[in-house]
């Protein structure tokens, strides 16, 4: 049983060393080519700088939205106890 153990750990070993080199490689060549990784992918930098700021945007609208939502709700409870008032005066 232990046997068994050591030759896994080396098949990790060898693995691990293996995938790390190639992805190394893949770094260096997208490097030369300008490429940078970002949101998992490879990426210009001006590719990059659009999606930031359609990121930034579509936060922006979400942001909008919550508050709307939280305004709807808030008036909601208000009107609820309104109405509860009339009926209980």
């Amino acid at each position: 049983m232990e046997k068994k153990l050591d030759e896994t750990e080396i098949y990790r070993r060898y693995a691990r060393g293996r995938i790390f080199h190639l992805l190394a490689l893949e770094r260096k060549k997208m490097k030369e080519e300008g490429r940078y990784p970002f949101d998992f992918g490879w990426y210009t930098i001006e590719e990059i700088i659009k999606l930031q700021q359609d990121r930034k945007r579509r936060d922006r609208a979400l942001f909008v939205d919550l508050l709307v939502l939280f305004a709807v709700i808030s008036f909601f409870i208000l009107g609820l106890f309104g109405f509860i008032y009339l009926f209980i005066s």
